[in-house]
């Protein structure tokens, strides 16, 4: 169902620049460098003899790679979160078709459409129709109902609000949903779960379960975590290597090597000998994934500070734990906050310095091989299963053969464990490109877990 790329960037620059040069009249001419700053357009000398829509179009034509046009279509769509229509529902599909993410076929879409006979479409009807309208054209008329004048989201209030007589399989006909996007159409399937629409922890975990059931022959799931609201919330990913356990500590933040001992063995109950400031350990059940705002949270109890304060506290002590011999790593942290801003607290956190192996033993003792990967540059827990490490690598990773085979060994055993790595050379992430590279990875990276910033 992706477009070949080629043939993506063509359909990308249609729909694109009719849409920002219908915004043109909207500005001021003196405006117009600024929005096309804000949106990623290539820079052009301002010529003042040149019409808003002439100058933007100036813009636009320098819009040659397909980084760039994703990029533009992206900042615009985020930018003029407009009441959904068919053209800015198409250039949506043309982005999301080409940014790609878990594939859906038609023959799946269809077997979940069935699986769902038996559960409610949704509990809470304002919400369902709120949803549908998030993602589809609902006031344009059907093309074979035009004569009564009637648009699709008069049908659904009344086929499914009023009279429940029509199933999901004739909703996702109707909606077309069995023909858009796989972006589109996962999203569908995440919201529909939702405790917007499903106000129910039980009933959000039948429809998971329904839904689960057609796509794990295609090694998909929707995945659960806990939501804000006390509700359910569902990412969307492939099954890879699922990790073996649910989490028991979360040892980061560790700016040097910590003194640990079991306090109580039998209930696996780990502290912190002497100095407790060089290390952090999350001491609350990890059941399901660890957001930044539930990390948060737990700050500000441990440390009895209110909200603004604890977020402010939190970020310093992570930013401080990571190493000053690597400022690559503190660039990723960085862009990572940079870039989501106020819609971090819903993301899993980004934790730095995580003790993955831990020995008491020095290396002397026990030998350089033997405490290989004793810690993670970064993880981020998506999921219960769903692990993800991080790592930069500077050159000593790569000086001698030994080194990198010892390093790619460690990365199939942590692999084989569920561990999902990916790496950075050091000289990507510097200053010049390293804040680009790194949003663009965080972006694709949520995307391939179906997490949506909100």
């Amino acid at each position: 169902m992706v477009d070949s790329s080629a043939a993506s960037a063509r359909n990308l620059r249609e729909q694109l620049s009719p849409l920002i040069l219908a915004f043109a009249h909207q500005h001021r001419r003196a405006d117009l460098p600024g929005l096309a700053d804000a949106l990623a357009l290539p820079f052009a000398e301002d010529d003042p003899n040149l019409s808003k829509a002439g100058y933007l179009k100036a813009r636009l034509e320098l819009l040659n790679s397909e980084q760039a046009l994703q990029e533009a279509a992206r900042r615009f769509s985020e930018r003029y979160p407009l009441p959904r229509h068919p053209e800015t529902f198409e250039l949506e599909e043309v982005l999301w078709r080409w940014t790609g993410g878990p594939s859906i076929s038609k023959r799946l879409r269809r077997d979940i459409s069935q699986n769902l006979i038996s559960v409610p479409t949704f509990i809470k009807g304002t919400a369902f129709v709120a949803l549908l309208e998030s993602l589809f054209v609902l006031e344009h008329p059907l093309d074979a109902w035009r004569e009564s004048g009637r648009s699709l989201k008069e049908h659904i209030v009344q086929h499914m609000l009023r009279n429940d007589d029509w199933t999901t399989d004739d909703l996702f006909e109707h909606l077309g949903a069995y023909d858009v996007s796989d972006t589109r159409f996962t999203r569908l399937l995440v919201a529909l779960g939702s405790g917007e629409v499903r106000p129910d922890i039980d009933e959000q975990r039948r429809y998971a379960a329904l839904v689960n059931e057609s796509l794990a022959p295609d090694g998909l799931a929707l995945q659960e975590r806990e939501a804000a609201d006390g509700y359910l919330a569902f990412t969307l990913s492939a099954r890879g290597p699922r990790a073996q356990n649910a989490p028991k500590n979360l040892i980061f933040a560790s700016e040097r090597k910590p003194d640990l001992r079991f306090r109580d063995a039998i209930s696996n109950d780990i502290e912190v000998v002497g100095d407790m400031s060089q290390v952090l350990i999350y001491d609350r059940p990890l059941s399901g994934g660890l957001t930044w705002g539930v990390l948060q949270s737990w700050w500000a109890e441990t440390q009895a500070l209110g909200p603004d304060a604890a977020k402010k506290s939190l970020y310093r002590r992570l930013l401080r734990s990571l190493p000053s011999s690597s400022p690559p790593q503190r660039l990723l942290f960085e862009t990572y906050f940079k870039t989501y801003q106020q819609e971090i607290p819903t993301l899993p956190a980004l934790l730095p310095e995580v003790w993955l192996h831990y020995d008491p033993r020095t290396i002397e003792a026990r030998g350089r091989d033997a405490l290989l990967r004793q810690r993670m540059d970064f993880l981020m827990l998506f999921s219960g299963d769903t692990r993800v490490i991080l790592e930069v690598d500077g050159s000593h990773h790569y000086d001698t053969p030994k080194a990198y085979a010892s390093m790619v060994a460690a990365d199939r055993d942590l692999r084989l464990l569920g561990y999902e790595i990916y790496r950075f050379g050091a000289v990507d992430l510097t200053e010049d490109k390293g804040s680009a590279v790194a949003e663009q990875f965080f972006r694709r990276l949520l995307a391939r877990y179906q997490v949506s910033p909100r």
